[in-house]
């Protein structure tokens, strides 16, 4: 949560570099459940909803989620993860509409995916530097990783300001258990393919569940 003075502080910032008062923060979700299936993403969303509405601001409402992903049909655009995306505005405790979108075919990397490899490099470095000189900064479990990024990596080298108001403000990084009450729940309702799926490239929440509305373009977009 960002307190009353640094908001202020971000604001001025902001308006002084004539740009929109967007930050950016970096969500990591470790765990040592190899399995990334759509249950693993549906369950991070989950987490990630949660989460949200606790870090927001004194009168800032959270609607609407916005997602974007690769087309991975293990993982994102299945059948089962519509029904998912079609169930959040109506049967959720947070009650956030979803709307997923679809990079198309060899859309290239995303900013993620150097937020992904800088926590990586960072805990190879810790393993051939730090723990080289003392055992007890080791990583040896998907915990100590977790908790390693939660708090040496938690701002960039660099602040937000140094950066003139762009790139990553900040990283929270979240831990799901291989077992216990807090593990993936893989006990999912299933779904029968929607047809015509392959060419679409955003679906949204339309607060009726198993109804879904459809684009074949993605453009996050009010309507």
């Amino acid at each position: 949560r960002v307190n009353e003075n640094r908001r202020g502080e971000l604001h001025a910032a902001f308006l002084q570099s004539e740009l929109p008062a967007i930050v950016n923060v970096t969500f990591l979700f470790i765990s040592a459940d190899h399995n990334t299936d759509n249950c693993m993403v549906q369950h991070a969303n989950a987490m990630l909803l949660k989460y949200i509405k606790t870090i927001a601001a004194p009168n800032v409402v959270f609607t609407t989620h916005f997602a974007r992903s690769d087309g991975c049909k293990a993982q994102f655009k299945c059948a089962q993860h519509f029904l998912w995306i079609s169930k959040q505005q109506a049967e959720t405790e947070t009650g956030t509409r979803v709307k997923w979108s679809f990079s198309c075919s060899c859309h290239g990397k995303d900013r993620v995916d150097s937020e992904n490899g800088r926590a990586k490099h960072a805990c190879r470095c810790r393993e051939e530097f730090a723990a080289g000189k003392d055992e007890t900064k080791s990583i040896r479990t998907s915990k100590e990783m977790y908790q390693f990024l939660l708090t040496e990596l938690r701002f960039p080298a660099r602040t937000i300001e140094e950066k003139q108001m762009c790139g990553i403000f900040r990283r929270h990084a979240f831990y799901i258990p291989l077992v216990g009450p807090e593990k993936v729940n893989r006990n999912v309702p299933g779904a029968s393919t929607l047809e015509g799926s392959s060419l679409m490239h955003e679906f949204e929440d339309c607060g009726r569940p198993g109804i879904i509305l459809t684009r074949p373009r993605s453009c996050h977009q009010s309507m």
